[in-house]
């Protein structure tokens, strides 16, 4: 199954809000709400902020278990083992959400969260010693 997706952005002078304050109103509100920031310091052309809220999808990796939730309310958990590929889980998991296109010169849909330190094992062939 397809869920389709359609993104809303509101474009906002710089100079009445900053994309921390924004946050800090939204995030008492909004649980599990994450500002996400450009790092880009050589020009503002590039510099973008997403304040992402209400997450419609998660997918997550926590105590060798894969959970994905989808916005049916539908709810699959995976046991890691050593047949499993973390990103291509993860692959799968955005294919299953059709957007919209765009021309707008920023990402307008996707994936947006963050990994762990903890994560790198499922991403690199190293060993991580998690007790250290």
């Amino acid at each position: 199954m397809k869920y389709k997706l359609h993104t809303k952005q509101k474009k906002l002078f710089a100079d009445t809000y900053t994309p921390v304050g924004l946050y800090l109103k939204l995030r008492d509100r909004f649980p599990n709400s994450i500002l996400l920031e450009s790092s880009d310091y050589h020009g503002s052309d590039n510099s973008f902020s997403f304040i992402c809220c209400q997450p419609i999808a998660t997918i997550k990796v926590e105590n060798g278990t894969v959970t994905e939730a989808f916005p049916d309310e539908t709810v699959v958990k995976t046991v890691i083992t050593k047949n499993i590929s973390i990103p291509g889980m993860i692959k799968s998991f955005v294919e299953k959400f059709e957007v919209d296109k765009s021309d707008l010169k920023f990402i307008t849909n996707g994936l947006f969260g963050y990994t762990s330190y903890d994560s790198v094992k499922y991403f690199e062939d190293v060993e991580i010693n998690s007790t250290k």
